[in-house]
C-alpha cells in the first residue's frame, strides 16, 4: 500500500527559514514555518530536492512579545531564575504583521496563529474573521490545554464566530512544570479541539505514545446571507473523528513513558 502524500507541514522555529541563501544574516525571532506540499505538482514524491519544496515555505513571526509574571514564574516552576523583577518580557522584534492563508483541497482554507495572537486584541484578527478559515492551528508555549482555560475560551470564540475549526497545542514539558506543581491539575492535554456546534476535546497523550494521530473529515454545512439566500451546501467545516497515540517503536525515551524528562 502506497503512504499518502503529506499535504502540508507546520511547525514553529526560532529563524525564518525564508531568508536562507540570502545576503544577510538569518533573521531570528519567533516564528511559525508552513511547507504547503500540495503545491507541488507530486506531493507525494519521495526523491525530490529540498530546494523543490523550500521556495513554497512562508513564515511568519509572532505579533505579541510574551509577558511572564512573577505568578507564571511559580506555575512553571522557574521563579527561582527569574529575579529582580515582578515581571519578564520576551525579547523580540515585532516588525510587520502578516497572516497566511492557504487553499487547499480546492475549497478549505487554513492559517497558523502563535501563542497571545489567538487572545490579543491585533489587526489581523479582523482580517481571518473576515475570511472565516475552515481550520486554524494555534501553536502555543502554555500549560495544559484545558476548556476552561484562555486557549480554550479564544477557539470556542472563533469556532462560534467565523465558524472555524481551531486546533491548540502546547509543548508536554510546560505541562510537566506545570504538573510537577500541581498549579492547574494533573493533566496530559497537549492539545484542544474545538468545532463550529461542537463541544471542546481535549487532545490527551497517552504515556506510550510519542505523537498524537488525529482523523478529521470535511461535512458540508449550508450558509445564509443576511437576506436569506442559500449557498446550497457551498460551505464545510472539518470535524474531528478519532484521536490516537502512536509511537515509533518500543525504544520510546523512558521519561516519555513516567513522565520525568532529563533535567
Amino acid at each position: 500500500m502506497s503512504k499518502p502524500p503529506v499535504e502540508f507541514f507546520i511547525s514553529g522555529v526560532s529563524t525564518d527559514p525564508t531568508s536562507a541563501g540570502r545576503k544577510e544574516a538569518p533573521r531570528k525571532g519567533n516564528f511559525v514555518a508552513t511547507a504547503p506540499f500540495f503545491l507541488l505538482d507530486d506531493p507525494g514524491k519521495s526523491d525530490r530536492s529540498p530546494d523543490a519544496w523550500r521556495s513554497r515555505v512562508l513564515a511568519r513571526a509572532k505579533h505579541h512579545r510574551w509577558k511572564i509574571t512573577h505568578e507564571q514564574a511559580k506555575t512553571y516552576g522557574v521563579d527561582h531564575h527569574l529575579v529582580g523583577a515582578s515581571s519578564w518580557w520576551e525579547k523580540l522584534d515585532i516588525l510587520s504583521r502578516t497572516l497566511d492563508v492557504f487553499v487547499y483541497r480546492g475549497e478549505s482554507t487554513l492559517t497558523t496563529l502563535i501563542c497571545e495572537d489567538l487572545a490579543r486584541v491585533d489587526p489581523c484578527q479582523q482580517l481571518l474573521r473576515a475570511i472565516g478559515p475552515n481550520l486554524v492551528i494555534a501553536l502555543l508555549m502554555d500549560g495544559p490545554q484545558l476548556a476552561h482555560r484562555w486557549p480554550g475560551r479564544y477557539a470556542t470564540v472563533l469556532a462560534d464566530d467565523p465558524g472555524s475549526s481551531v486546533i491548540t497545542f502546547t509543548s508536554l514539558g510546560l505541562i510537566e512544570a506545570a504538573n510537577n506543581k500541581t498549579r492547574l491539575g494533573q493533566s496530559s492535554s497537549i492539545g484542544l479541539w474545538k468545532e463550529d456546534g461542537g463541544q471542546p476535546v481535549l487532545l490527551e497523550l497517552p504515556r506510550h505514545a510519542e505523537a498524537l494521530l488525529l482523523t478529521l473529515s470535511p461535512k458540508r454545512r449550508t450558509e445564509l446571507t443576511l437576506d436569506g439566500r442559500s449557498d446550497n451546501e457551498g460551505a464545510h467545516s472539518w470535524a474531528l473523528k478519532g484521536c490516537e497515540g502512536v509511537r515509533r517503536s518500543d525504544d520510546t525515551p523512558k521519561w516519555i513513558i513516567d513522565g520525568n524528562p532529563p533535567r
